[in-house]
């Protein structure tokens, strides 16, 4: 799944956040741990690696770069391995860049939308507040494990399950599964993680 088609995936899932999460204690207790840390953090930089797994190839496809968000709506997803590709979301100014070509895209489009509300609704805990998910969210030792299966057809056409791990300590988001129909997975992990390093526009221009 490319890069385009993935956030368009992502665009999905944002537009399904709706009210219903059936909160007990450890669900409350994660929910406000991650409202907590929304305002202690208000910026983050980290690398990211990403590792797909098709069942139609033998080996795994793998890419890696830098990941920045700064509060409240900026940021960049900055691929360097195998090929160069960044989009960056600075309040109306946005664009992408495919290797060396650059193209600036409005304010309303899908990529936009669909990668921005996904990263903060994750990192602000509204993503879990949907109706359209079973989300079960479990304390581990160091680490919250939540899984969320999508109930609306819609949803499950495009993937079975996401998967993702947050650490008990700071609440940074450490790992995301999508687990897609046929077998097909896509796992991203975050590390390296600075907070409150970006005091300007400079990682966003």
């Amino acid at each position: 799944m490319r890069n385009s088609s993935f956030i368009l995936t992502l665009l999905i899932v944002s537009m399904s956040t709706n009210k219903g999460l059936a909160q007990n204690t450890i669900d409350r207790e994660f929910i406000s741990a991650i409202k907590e840390a929304k305002t202690r953090i208000q910026s983050i930089s980290c690398q990211f690696e990403q590792t797909v797994v098709m069942s139609v190839l033998s080996d795994k496809q793998k890419s890696s770069g830098n990941f920045y968000f700064r509060s409240p709506a900026q940021l960049k997803w900055e691929q360097l391995i195998p090929d160069n590709y960044t989009l960056v979301i600075n309040g109306d100014q946005s664009y992408k860049m495919d290797g060396v070509e650059k193209k600036n895209l409005p304010a309303g489009a899908a990529q936009l939308v669909g990668f921005r509300r996904f990263i903060i609704g994750t990192l602000d805990g509204s993503i879990f507040d949907s109706n359209h998910f079973d989300t079960d969210i479990a304390k581990a030792e160091l680490n919250w494990e939540i899984s969320m299966l999508p109930v609306k057809k819609v949803l499950s056409k495009r993937f079975d399950k996401i998967q993702l791990t947050f650490d008990q300590k700071e609440m940074l988001l450490q790992q995301m599964t999508f687990f897609e129909p046929g077998g097909d997975q896509r796992i991203i992990r975050f590390e390296n993680h600075k907070i409150n390093t970006l005091t300007d526009d400079t990682n966003f221009q």
